[in-house]
């Protein structure tokens, strides 16, 4: 009588994991978003930073004010940006860049649609 209830006992627990394991797997959630949320711009790790100013929908401008001029050469910057999940940037924004004159940067989200920004750093003269 001991191995009937073992028996049973084992085929109901089988059976209460068989309907879960046979259900397909979720669908992977697609990012459809390109925007950069934030972004700023600095001269060495933990060093003075400028945040970028939205011009439009396609354009970022860093303004350095005169104090900080020293202190951010803007054709050798680094910058670091807050972009949606999943997201590829081109060129990436790692390493060094020369932003005295506008560079462009692509974000790419999950369905391969792209959307260009053109960054560009200025001095200002106060």
């Amino acid at each position: 009588m001991k191995i009937y209830k073992l028996i049973l006992v084992s085929f109901l627990a089988i059976m209460t994991f068989i309907p879960y394991s046979c259900q397909k797997e979720d669908e992977r959630y697609i990012h459809t978003d390109t925007t950069i949320s934030s972004i700023y711009i600095r001269n060495e790790v933990g060093g003075a930073y400028v945040e970028g100013t939205f011009q439009g929908d396609n354009e970022i401008v860093f303004q350095i004010p005169l104090a900080k001029k020293e202190e951010l050469d803007i054709s050798n910057i680094l910058i670091y940006a807050n972009i949606p999940v999943s997201s590829s940037v081109s060129p990436g924004f790692a390493g060094r860049h020369d932003l005295s004159s506008a560079k462009e940067f692509t974000v790419t989200n999950d369905n391969n649609v792209p959307h260009t920004y053109t960054l560009r750093a200025i001095y200002l003269d106060y």
